[in-house]
């Protein structure tokens, strides 16, 4: 059967989808892949090292090993040339053939004649002892590759040339037996060495395979949080990572709360305005004009107020802010507000100091704090602003009747106001309460040495931003 071009064999067509897939995978950034990457080749050098350096060791060994030997029978035939007292032909003859025969050559050359121990070498041995030559010699000719030492001796006030030449043709290489194991041994070790590759990445990476397998939970919804008993190396992620999951379930609870609290604060005036304008056969007083007018009044300051509130970011958002600028862009604008006031800034700070939060909760929690310090107090307000260590605080204090401490604890709850004959809907003290604490910050309420309330904001680097610290 034949497949035409527009209907290839399945075969091919899996092929194809596999080298696919192949590609995909390729494509995309994988530190294990990036690891494999490196440390394969790594192995796979590794493993050529030993193979060609084997070569060159053994060879070296091999070499030195019959030097050894030779310098040894060198050291024994000097010693016995130079022990024999007169040297005479036939004395050289007895000396040369005491050697060992089996393995090694002896030769001397007294000037006169040349003995040597097998006659069948005498023209290498000529060769060799025609030229200067001294110390390990490689001799190597169409039907010999011999390896020898040479010396020159001074016997009797007699010049004698020596020469010892192993009988067996020297083999700088390796056998064949020893490549092939050296060769099994370097692949078993190149081999060794991938598992424990893979073993060591896979290991490594294991505590990414669980982090996934926690965010799979905590996208179902079968956790809460990531543990962070996590490698040091993404411990800080992690850590940042659930701050962040931290500030978001608090932005819900708000964003809850607001809409509970806008639902209960804008039922009065909206029934009001119901009754006032449900009825199409009466017109409407001027009297009730005037209270429908106050309603609706009232009901957008608390809409202004609960939006407000919704729009608190709390940590990991927008960019450290100028403090000192800041503060004195709101002392300005309180200073309109109320300009029978007087306002004294103390800095214990440079002008340049940054903070990490965003502009528009420090400006809601400074100014709610600044215009309730100006509102009730006499004719002074105090703001302080200090750093220590990693902390910032922020200190306002005025002159004015003070807080019973019995109620200091009253003033941050919703829509609670210790004084109904000010204006106001008691959500000012409690917006800058929940903002501090998006910060992980404090909100203290204490008695002013000018008899009035002191209020601090403290502010911990460490516990909301620990890059930031």
């Amino acid at each position: 059967m034949r497949c035409s071009p527009m209907n290839p064999p399945k075969t091919y067509k899996r092929l194809q989808d596999n080298i696919s897939t192949f590609r995909n995978w390729w494509g995309r950034r994988s530190i294990r892949k990036t690891l494999f990457s490196y440390l394969f080749p790594m192995g796979l050098a590794f493993m050529l090292v030993v193979w060609i350096s084997h070569q060159l060791l053994i060879g070296y060994l091999h070499e030195e090993l019959h030097r050894s030997r030779l310098e040894a029978q060198l050291s024994q035939f000097t010693e016995l040339l130079a022990g024999s007292g007169q040297l005479t032909d036939n004395k050289i003859k007895q000396i040369v053939n005491s050697g060992d025969q089996g393995s090694y050559i002896f030769s001397v050359n007294s000037g006169e004649s040349i003995v040597v121990s097998e006659k069948t070498f005498l023209d290498v041995v000529k060769n060799i002892l025609s030229g200067d030559e001294r110390g390990i010699i490689h001799y190597n000719d169409k039907d010999h590759t011999l390896l020898g030492i040479a010396s020159e001796i001074d016997i009797g006030g007699k010049k004698i040339q020596i020469l010892v030449l192993e009988k067996e043709n020297y083999k700088p290489a390796i056998s064949d037996d020893v490549h092939l194991v050296i060769g099994v041994v370097a692949l078993a070790l190149f081999f060794s060495i991938i598992f424990f590759i893979y073993l060591s990445v896979n290991t490594a990476l294991k505590p990414l395979g669980d982090l996934s397998v926690q965010l799979s939970e905590l996208k179902n919804g079968r956790r809460t949080r990531l543990a962070e008993d996590s490698p040091v190396e993404f411990r800080e992620v992690v850590v940042d990572f659930n701050h962040l999951l931290e500030v978001l379930d608090r932005r819900l609870k708000r964003s809850r709360r607001s809409m509970s609290d806008l639902s209960h604060s804008i039922k009065t005036p909206l029934t009001v305005a119901i009754a006032i304008t449900g009825d199409q056969e009466t017109p409407i007083e001027h009297d009730d004009r005037e209270f429908l007018h106050a309603k609706l009044s009232e009901l957008r300051k608390i809409i202004d107020a609960q939006m407000r509130r919704a729009e608190m970011s709390g940590q990991y958002s927008g960019k450290p802010i100028k403090v000192v600028e800041k503060v004195e862009a709101i002392i300005d604008v309180v200073r309109r507000i109320y300009p029978r006031k007087s306002y004294l800034l103390k800095k214990d700070l440079p002008d340049d100091f940054f903070w990490p939060i965003d502009e528009h909760d420090f400006n809601e929690v400074v100014g709610n704090i600044l215009d309730n310090a100006a509102k009730w107090s006499d004719g002074r307000i105090d703001i302080t602003l200090a750093q220590e260590k990693n902390m910032f605080k922020i200190m306002i204090e005025d002159d004015g009747p003070g807080v019973a401490q019995d109620n200091l604890d009253q003033l941050t709850k919703r829509k609670r106001r210790l004084d109904e004959q000010t204006p106001g809907y008691g959500l000012g003290l409690s917006i800058v309460d929940e903002i501090v604490d998006n910060y992980s910050g404090k909100l203290i309420f204490s008695k002013s040495k000018m008899a009035g309330l002191r209020v601090e904001v403290i502010f911990s680097a460490s516990k909301l931003n620990p890059a930031f610290s």
